[in-house]
This record gives structure tokens, C-alpha cells and sequence, in this order.
């Protein structure tokens, strides 16, 4: 899983339910913060399909140095 970037999904893809979107803000030091929940429909999260996470899948949160 990767992404997605840019322009794939924008503020403007959010809907008030639907499929869950993971953010930087959700992932902790071992633990998924259940935080500021946010969605896409049915129809954008086909479009972005190959970014699906599972449970039990690994997310690891990557920033670049300052």
C-alpha cells in the first residue's frame, strides 16, 4: 500500500460516510489512532483500490527530514 498522492485524493473527494480514510494522524507508535474519521464513497475508493489497507496489514508513517 502506498499513497494515495496529489491529486488523486483532494479535500473535495470527502463524503460523510462511506470508506474510511487513513491519515498520518491515525497511525501511532504501534497502535491506530481513532481520530478525526474522515471518508471517501464507494465510487472514489474503486478508483483507489490498490492503496487499500487490511487488518493486520503494516502501516508505517514516513516524513521526509527538515
Amino acid at each position: 500500500m502506498d499513497g494515495p498522492f496529489g491529486s488523486d485524493l483532494k479535500v473535495s473527494h470527502q463524503t460523510e460516510s462511506g470508506v474510511r480514510i487513513l491519515q498520518i494522524n491515525n497511525i501511532g507508535v504501534g497502535k491506530f489512532l481513532d481520530k478525526n474519521a474522515k471518508y471517501v464513497s464507494e465510487e472514489k475508493y474503486n478508483e483507489l483500490i490498490r492503496h487499500s489497507a487490511f487488518p493486520g496489514d503494516l502501516i508505517i508513517a514516513k516524513m521526509g527530514s527538515q
